[in-house]
């Protein structure tokens, strides 16, 4: 089993350096809506990056290659089967729009 690393002030610091603020969200109240799809089945992001093209998804994932966190991709959660879960912590990479 992989050992992950937790999104650290430092991390956050980084992917919001790279990615800019506008498409992060990290405040309890918002992260809560994408901690499951239609299937209820639940476990909270500790961030949400929604990616506006495939250089942000690029530059996301290097920073979670490099810095060994956890990312987990979500369309638009309205599946009921529980395809998306998170077994971990970490990033929930929104690309649903």
């Amino acid at each position: 089993m992989v050992n992950y690393s937790p999104i650290t002030r430092s991390i956050q610091s980084m992917i919001r350096e790279k990615l800019g603020d506008d498409i992060i969200i990290s405040a309890p109240e918002l992260l809560s809506e994408y901690a499951s799809d239609a299937s209820k089945l639940t476990f909270a992001p500790e961030l949400v990056v929604c990616a506006r093209n495939a250089r942000d998804i690029q530059v996301l994932m290097e920073l979670a290659n490099n810095y060994n966190f956890p990312v987990t991709p979500r369309g638009g959660g309205s599946g009921p089967a529980g395809d998306f879960r998170q077994t971990h912590e970490g990033v929930v990479l929104f690309t649903g729009g």
